[in-house]
């Protein structure tokens, strides 16, 4: 019994050994694993610059035309825009002497001389780094530190930046309001234009995502943007502009509503029936009697014969054409000699009946009219429109 607890605790000895000298050959390092972006930091470009502006307790909100700008509010435009967003730069300087604040990025300058023009703000000539020995081993070279200046004076404030480009230049006649800079020169301008300010910030692309949160970039924006408490932040951003079958919905929905049941009514009325199509009905034809009946009540309406006469002459000649070989070449002469062969009417009385010209008196008119009438009548009679013309 006393050997096999020496031999137990002899064992146990051996683990809470062999567990310290573990325990001192380790060591606890923090390591920082990036988490990629997904969901809509992924595909919206001022996602992280519109929570930070909310977090400092301002009010950022997306624009994608900037007419009808809010005054005294803060303006960030960094794209160009296409040739149908194109922003109208040249109208931004009334707004920003009026009070606006504007803020841009350094790669607008080259895509708009009119800012260059009235900001006083431009491309510095290229300055080459200071000479020395290489400081690829400090781990802070590439995110240099930059002091801050204020109507050219240094304020103490310093902020680092990262990935720094060419620097800037200013021509206006006082030093800028607000400057961020290094040996090299300025990287950041913030200038007053009126009642306004203008903003040029460098590197470009400083307030994505992935650079906003990186250094002091934020804090740098913050500063040289020059923002205040319960101010509006507009970001011009071209992609959240409605499209256009939106638009027309928004403004015309009633007009479009309409046209759309005006086009389906229109391709019903056109397409085809349904079974097969119904059957003309026979034509009813009237006698002669209601024939002169429907005229004498037509020629007492109008009070005048002489429609009802070219009418009467009308019929008769598409009449004759029909069954008459001939008929359209022959002159008045002999259409009323071919009438008159056929029908056993009087020629004379059927040339003057048929002359155009003839006096328009009502005894003379209604007997022009009832021999016309007679004389088609016994065309029809004689041949009907399934034989062949008369030679």
């Amino acid at each position: 019994m006393n050997a096999n607890l020496a031999r137990a605790l002899g064992a146990l000895a051996l683990v809470a050994a062999f567990a310290t000298w573990v325990a001192f050959q380790l060591h606890w390092e923090t390591v920082a694993e990036p988490t990629p972006a997904k969901g809509e930091a992924l595909t919206h470009p001022y996602y992280a610059l519109e929570h930070f502006i909310a977090d400092l307790g301002l009010h950022p909100r997306e624009i994608s035309t900037v007419r009808g700008l809010q005054a005294e509010a803060v303006l960030v435009l960094e794209e160009p825009g296409d040739e149908i967003t194109h922003p109208p730069v040249a109208a931004l300087e009334g707004w920003v002497e009026a009070g606006g604040r504007l803020v841009i990025s350094a790669a607008l300058l080259d895509a708009y001389p009119a800012l260059r023009a009235w900001s006083g703000i431009k491309r510095a000539r290229a300055s080459p780094r200071p000479a020395g020995p290489p400081a690829a081993a400090d781990a802070g070279a590439e995110c240099p530190l930059m002091t801050v200046r204020a109507d050219g004076s240094p304020t103490g404030q310093s902020f680092r930046v990262c990935d720094v480009g060419p620097t800037l230049a200013f021509d206006g006649e006082h030093a800028p309001t607000w400057s961020l800079s290094d040996e090299r020169g300025m990287h950041v301008i913030r200038a007053g234009v009126g009642f306004g300010e203008i903003t040029v910030l460098e590197p470009a692309d400083v307030l994505s995502n992935v650079m906003l949160k990186g250094a002091d970039h934020a804090e740098m924006f913050a500063a040289a943007a020059g923002l205040r408490h319960d101010d509006t932040v507009l970001i011009f951003h071209p992609a959240t502009a409605v499209p256009l079958p939106v638009l027309l919905w928004r403004l015309v929905a009633p007009g479009i509503l309409f046209l759309i049941v005006a086009l389906l009514a229109l391709a019903w009325r056109h397409a085809p029936p349904f079974g097969p199509p119904l059957p003309l009905p026979s034509p009813l034809r009237r006698s002669l009697a209601e024939q002169i009946r429907a005229n004498a009540r037509f020629a007492w309406r109008t009070r005048s014969l002489g429609g009802l006469r070219t009418s009467a002459r009308r019929s008769l000649d598409e009449a004759a054409a029909r069954h008459i070989a001939g008929y359209g070449s022959l002159d008045a002469s002999q259409r009323a000699e071919r009438l008159a062969e056929l029908t056993g009417l009087d020629p004379t009385a059927i040339r003057a009946a048929r002359a155009e010209g003839a006096a328009q008196r009502r005894n003379e008119a209604r007997a022009a009219i009832t021999l016309m009438e007679v004389c088609r009548r016994i065309l029809l009679r004689m041949h009907s429109d399934h034989q062949r013309p008369l030679a």
